[in-house]
C-alpha cells in the first residue's frame, strides 16, 4: 500500500516561489523534502507554458 499524501497549499506555494527563482524539480524536490517526480508532476500538470517556451507555474491553479 502506497503512503501517498498529498500536496498542502503551503507546498504549492512554496514551489510556486521556487519555480519563479529558476530552481530545478531536484532543488525543490529535496527542499521539501518530497520525490522528484512528484514536483515534476505537480509542475506539469498544473503550469503553463508562456511565449518563451517556459513553464509558469501557479499554486493557485492546482
Amino acid at each position: 500500500m502506497n503512503n501517498y499524501t498529498q500536496l498542502s497549499q503551503e507546498e504549492r506555494a512554496v514551489i510556486a516561489d521556487l519555480w519563479r527563482r529558476d530552481k530545478t524539480y531536484y532543488y525543490i524536490a529535496k527542499w521539501l523534502k518530497r520525490k522528484y517526480d512528484t514536483i515534476k508532476n505537480e509542475v506539469e500538470r498544473n503550469g503553463e507554458i508562456n511565449k518563451f517556451d517556459k513553464i509558469v507555474y501557479s499554486s493557485k491553479k492546482a
